[in-house]
């Protein structure tokens, strides 16, 4: 996948709040609904995201095109790995609710290769605290964050499918990340948020009706007086 970078370093948010939201798949109304509700403000706050812009819910295009914001950055997931493998011809055997992209123009395929190059495969926020990390799924057990960086920076294949692919947080045991105060992670389908050692996952199932559960929906979190806390955009009945 042609990124411009790898991992994308930022510098701490010395004038407002950064936000981290989960698996957006597409639901770019309760993407917005969560910023109304938390205040959001574009000249002082960010929004990082988790990965996986698009497929499942009804507006991926609008999803990916968040990208021409200053204020929201985010990591490649498996859904935009399928993406730009269709796009540059070679269909992933793997077919997950991405209909959509059988309608695009050239013009919105060409726009969507471009936008898929801000993307990185992890987002590092430098602050006094410790650093922030952001990835899509999670990493191998045994690296830490130094190593897992520097395997994706020479495009290892083991890490980009750690990085995109794996559920190894959910059945694996709880465990801290060397070398991040927190890593905020989505991928893997929880019917709310959870944090296992300093590793903290917010995808909770957007696409996912809520006559399924009363849980499921886009959540937000943010980090305060040194913990994560998290504010979830429900579906509707």
């Amino acid at each position: 996948m042609n990124l411009n970078e790898s991992t994308l370093v930022l510098a701490e948010n010395e004038l407002g709040v950064d936000y981290f939201v989960g698996d957006i798949h597409g639901s770019i109304e309760s993407f917005w609904r969560g910023l109304d509700s938390l205040n959001f403000d574009p000249d002082k706050d960010r929004v990082f995201s988790v990965g996986d812009l698009v497929d499942r819910g009804q507006s991926s295009m609008e999803s990916l095109r968040l990208l021409h914001n200053p204020w929201f950055f985010a990591v490649a997931g498996n859904h935009e790995r399928m993406l730009y493998e269709y796009l540059k011809g070679n269909p992933s055997k793997r077919s997950i609710e991405n209909n959509w992209r059988y309608s695009l123009s050239i013009d919105e395929k060409h726009e969507c290769l471009e936008l898929m190059r801000l993307l990185s495969w992890i987002i590092e926020i430098k602050n006094t605290s410790g650093i922030v990390g952001v990835t899509h799924a999670y990493l191998p057990e045994r690296a830490n964050w130094n190593q897992f960086k520097a395997g994706l920076g020479s495009s290892d294949s083991e890490m980009i499918e750690h990085a995109t692919w794996s559920r190894a947080f959910v059945s694996g045991e709880e465990r801290n990340v060397e070398g991040v105060k927190w890593l905020f992670i989505g991928h893997q389908g929880l019917e709310e948020p959870m944090i296992k050692g300093n590793v903290v996952c917010i995808d909770t199932c957007v696409h996912i009706l809520r006559r399924y559960g009363d849980s499921y929906g886009l959540t937000f979190s943010y980090v305060s007086e040194g913990a994560p806390r998290f504010h979830t955009i429900n579906n509707p009945k």
